[in-house]
C-alpha cells in the first residue's frame, strides 16, 4: 500500500541542504527519489534514440556531399560541414540530455516532451532525406 502511494508520485529531489558558497550560486544537493517509468515512456525513449542515430548518420554523410550543408539547429554547434567526431559528441549529448530530462519530468508531462522531441528529430531526418542524404 505504501509502495503504491510512492509510485503514484512524480520524480522528485528531496533537498538535504542548500549549498551557497557565495551570492552568485545556490545549489540544492540531495538524492533523487523514485518514479515509475511506464512502457510508453520506454517506447518513446527508444524511438527517439533510433531517430537520433539516423539523424547523426545523415549529418555525418554531409562531408561526402560538398553541395549540401548542415542546416537547422545542429548547424549552430557543428557548422555547415560537420567534423565526424564533433557530430558524434553532439548527437550523443543530445540523446543523453533528452533521456535525462524525460526521466526527470513528472510522468504526466513526460510523453509530451518525448513526443515533441521525437517529432522535431523526425522532421530533421525527413528534411535530410529530401536533401538526398
Amino acid at each position: 500500500e505504501i509502495e503504491d502511494d510512492l509510485q503514484s508520485k512524480p520524480f522528485r529531489l528531496p533537498v538535504q541542504w542548500v549549498n551557497r558558497p557565495n551570492l552568485d550560486f545556490r545549489g540544492f544537493p540531495g538524492t533523487t527519489a523514485r518514479d515509475v517509468i511506464r512502457p510508453r515512456d520506454t517506447a518513446l525513449a527508444i524511438a527517439f534514440q533510433v531517430v537520433n542515430a539516423v539523424d547523426a548518420h545523415q549529418t555525418q554523410r554531409i562531408r561526402h556531399h560538398p553541395e549540401l550543408v548542415e542546416a537547422g539547429f545542429a548547424e549552430h554547434f557543428l557548422g555547415s560541414h560537420p567534423d565526424p567526431n564533433e557530430t558524434a559528441v553532439y548527437f550523443a549529448t543530445v540523446g543523453l540530455t533528452q533521456y535525462l530530462i524525460a526521466r526527470w519530468l513528472p510522468k504526466k508531462w513526460r510523453p509530451w516532451f518525448q513526443g515533441g522531441t521525437l517529432a522535431v528529430s523526425l522532421q530533421a531526418v525527413e528534411t535530410n532525406r529530401d536533401n538526398g542524404l
